[in-house]
């Protein structure tokens, strides 16, 4: 009987203790230090030219089959 009380108790009070609020607020991206590296309204990576011609084709080489 005692080591069912204890576990009962145990598993109560970790249930109990386990609903915690989130500590952080919501942002638009996530950052591995600091604050992210783009604002919420961003419309082209900083890498990308937004005024780059589009359209065009592509060649792939592939010599044999895939199976």
């Amino acid at each position: 009987m005692g080591r069912v009380l204890v576990w009962l108790i145990t598993a109560i009070s970790f249930l109990a203790l386990s609903h915690q609020p989130a500590a952080s607020e919501p942002k638009h991206a996530i950052a591995m230090q600091g604050e992210p590296a783009l604002p919420p309204d961003y419309t082209h990576f900083n890498y990308v030219n937004p005024d780059a011609p589009k359209g065009g084709s592509i060649t792939y080489c592939v010599v044999g089959s895939f199976d």
